[in-house]
């Protein structure tokens, strides 16, 4: 079984943020996959079903974004899923808006979610994919930035973003890794 996180703030209030677009590529990824995100436990919505063939649980944190990992964890040890076996997928100002990255291991660069699952989970052996939101402009401090909503010139390429996401996932579960990171690093997604 394999578990995919998106991470993101719940409520209204954040739903259009840039820190959220885990959050929007999960639940796309869910409505796709025909997986209501209707379980509410664990500190989290989760709904369970297949991906590419595998069963997996696609989850978001309910805990608010500093705190993703205690959902995170809730939800490996409860179904016995080892970090090799979860996908996080998050926001990324190191990444050109709308630019796609693998990564597996490695630290959190300072993105307090990935923070707190490595905190939880005692590892940092878990897969992210990384969605580029881009820098911030001068004057505006990086916690505004993210918690601001995406510009109109950004919303209006949000569903190809999204759509090139849940195409790296099912690389990813299909071909691996090392595969999927071939095909979107040498793409420039």
């Amino acid at each position: 079984m394999r578990l995919i996180v998106g991470l993101g703030n719940p409520g209204p209030d954040y739903s259009h943020t840039r820190h959220n677009i885990g959050f929007r590529a999960v639940a796309q990824l869910a409505e796709e996959c025909n997986i209501a995100l209707l379980g509410k436990g664990f500190q989290a919505a989760y709904g369970v079903g297949f991906v590419a063939a595998c069963r997996t649980i696609i989850a978001q944190p309910l805990t608010f974004m500093n705190r993703s990992g205690e959902a995170v964890a809730a939800l490996a040890a409860y179904y016995n899923i080892s970090p090799a076996h979860i996908t996080v997928i998050h926001d990324d100002m190191d990444i050109s808006f709308g630019q796609l990255r693998i990564k597996i291991r490695g630290g959190s660069a300072g993105h307090r979610g990935l923070q707190s699952i490595q905190q939880h989970i005692g590892d940092f052996g878990f897969t992210r994919i990384r969605i580029g939101i881009g820098k911030p402009p001068p004057l505006i401090a990086p916690v505004e930035y993210v918690l601001q909503n995406f510009s109109d010139k950004e919303t209006a390429c949000l569903k190809e973003v999204i759509r090139k996401t849940i195409h790296c996932i099912t690389v990813l579960f299909d071909s691996g890794p090392q595969a999927a990171m071939n095909e979107i690093h040498r793409s420039g997604e």
